[in-house]
């Protein structure tokens, strides 16, 4: 028998008589690749196809999803059909990059974008944006683009927009229209409980400088200002955080961070309840306070002591891992947690350990 050859050459897809190669598309998310042995802008695609809008998404290997500028050779990407989008078909240029688009760019003017990303449990998601553009408007349009949903629970940040799409609400973009007073983008992080996470915002400073910038965390009831410090970290309690972005005139933000903080002290339904081993508890702390959180068995005596110092105002979780402070597990049985305050103020709750 003679040698063997493996030929390694690939032929590209026939031309039609405009020079691109049109691939079939269905309704929502498609998975697409390129049908040359070259690369092609992506900004050349938007280009080609009237109505199309969006942007191209890469599975990065591990657990996210990233846009991409670039459609390469045998490599699968998601694409998600707007709605206005009539055609069935997306046709391809043929084509080889010269540069780095703005792929934003292609649908209108973008005044200035603030880009969020994600860092949590050694992943990293930076595909969320949001900005100001004069020609967007009020609800989901060319600008908003939707976006791949992840793996099981792998770290992600999203904005959910079920007014926008019932189906597939989480999107990627959320360009809004010229600032009136103060504009606020609400968004979703899932990463893991009780394991530190990042929101890293890049732009800053392409808002206006009149402006006021600040990051709500939603649920620990707190706020930071994003022009002083454009990284926020947090340790999320469930599985889902809610967040959200406020940037407008000085007064119209202040009114808005004044809703934040708690108006009282208050200790929350410890969850889960019974419980085996742990259990998170909710405070609520509405300001500058020196507080005790211990537990007690049903005979009144000091079993642990969860937090004894000041807090900043906002909402807290703590966890009670059914331990005393000897580090040894406890029984069975009925537990009081109370929460005291600086001026005498005490709250109590009960929780039920089973085993």
């Amino acid at each position: 028998m003679g040698p063997w050859f493996i030929n390694g050459s690939v032929p590209t897809a026939p031309l039609d008589t405009a020079g691109m190669v049109a691939i079939p598309l269905h309704a929502n998310w498609n998975l697409i690749t390129n049908p040359f042995n070259t690369p092609v802008l992506w900004s050349s695609v938007l280009a080609a196809n009237v109505g199309f809008s969006g942007p191209l998404y890469e599975y990065n290997g591990d657990t996210n999803y990233i846009s991409s500028t670039i459609l390469k050779p045998y490599v699968g990407y998601y694409v998600f059909k707007p709605t206005a989008y009539g055609r069935t078909t997306l046709s391809i240029p043929y084509s080889a990059p010269t540069g780095t688009p703005n792929i934003a760019a292609a649908n209108g003017e973008i005044s200035w974008q603030v880009g969020v990303e994600l860092r949590a449990g050694g992943s990293v998601d930076r595909t969320l944006a949001l900005g100001v553009s004069p020609g967007a408007s009020a609800g989901e349009d060319a600008l908003d683009y939707h976006k791949p949903r992840t793996w099981g629970n792998a770290p992600s940040v999203y904005f959910n927009r079920r007014a926008w799409d019932p189906v597939f609400n989480t999107f990627a973009s959320d360009i809004r229209p010229v600032i009136q007073g103060a504009e606020l983008w609400d968004f979703e992080v899932v990463a893991q409980k009780r394991k530190e996470a990042q929101l890293r915002f890049s732009g800053i400073g392409s808002v206006p400088p009149e402006y006021n910038v600040y990051i709500i965390d939603e649920s620990r009831a707190r706020y930071t200002d994003l022009r002083a410090n454009p990284l926020y970290a947090f340790i999320p309690a469930t599985d889902t955080s809610r967040f959200s972005v406020v940037i407008g005139s000085p007064d119209a933000v202040q009114s808005r961070l004044s809703e934040v903080v708690p108006k009282e002290f208050a200790l929350g339904y410890n969850f889960p309840n019974p419980f085996n081993p742990s259990t998170t508890i909710p405070v609520s702390v509405p300001r500058v306070s020196d507080v005790t959180l211990t537990v007690y068995n049903i005979l009144g005596e000091e079993v642990s002591v969860l937090h004894q110092g000041v807090l900043d105002a906002g909402r807290y979780w703590f966890t009670w891992d059914g331990r005393a402070r000897s580090g040894n597990q406890v029984a069975t049985g009925v537990y009081i947690v109370r929460l005291r305050t600086e001026r005498g103020e005490s709250f109590t709750r009960k929780m039920l350990l089973l085993k």
